[in-house]
């Protein structure tokens, strides 16, 4: 019954996000955090949704929606990119970030993979997800000898 209560107050607090994330996903992001750590990591989540359509120009509606339109679809993949590669500390599996997302797992590692691809080839994409991570205090930075960005 507490879970419960924490879950509606995650709710609650976070309504901006949850058209993307059912309960489900929720439950299960509370489950591998602490609920008060999951409540900020949603809040640092919404935070980095917001900017990245704003930074962007497009909307939360068109970022969920099921176009596969190439500046959505890229502006997803940064979304990933950025959970996954920790620009906010956090240890968010891809299942659930996929949950999140309403997606497959292997859809979002796709994502993610094929960003760090396209950031060999594409310096602004590079530069515009590594200003995306300096503005979380994350500087990344790039590694020619990997060919891989990475966040401090």
């Amino acid at each position: 019954m507490e879970t419960q209560n924490n879950f509606k107050e995650i709710i609650d607090k976070y309504p901006a996000i949850i058209s993307e994330i059912d309960e489900t996903a929720l439950m299960a992001y509370a489950n591998e955090l602490s609920i008060p750590k999951a409540k900020d990591q949603l809040g640092k989540m919404n935070e980095l949704i917001s900017h990245v359509c704003y930074t962007q120009g497009i909307s939360r509606e068109a970022l969920n929606s099921t176009s596969r339109g190439q500046y959505l679809v890229i502006a997803r993949f940064v979304i990933w990119w950025c959970i996954r590669n920790q620009v906010f500390k956090n240890q968010i599996s891809l299942s659930v970030i996929a949950q999140m997302f309403h997606k497959n797992h292997s859809t979002v590692a796709h994502g993610v993979n094929a960003l760090d691809n396209l950031m060999f080839y594409d310096v602004e994409l590079r530069n515009t997800v590594m200003r995306i991570a300096n503005h979380f205090n994350r500087p990344a930075k790039w590694d020619n000898k990997t060919k891989i960005l990475k966040v401090l």
